[in-house]
């Protein structure tokens, strides 16, 4: 999965862009033991959550605990 933030000069409520690759995908999802679908709605919860400026590498966990959060109520 990969994030782009849009430019900072829009005022919108455009986020960015998320790829996400089909093939990851599914073998992450064969790897979790649950659906491509669950395995891409967490990938987007997670692209998500880095365009709105979290960053796991130096949150010290903040972004994971949201994430685990947004899980839980939406999937």
């Amino acid at each position: 999965m990969l994030s782009f933030p849009a430019e900072d000069d829009f005022e919108t409520d455009y986020l960015g862009d998320i790829l996400i690759s089909s093939d990851t995908a599914a073998r992450q999802a064969e790897e979790s033991g649950h659906s491509l679908e669950r395995e891409v709605s967490e990938l987007v919860i997670h692209g998500v959550l880095h365009l709105c400026g979290y960053d796991h590498e130096t949150d010290q966990g903040q972004m994971n605990r949201l994430e685990l959060k947004l899980r839980r109520k939406l999937l």
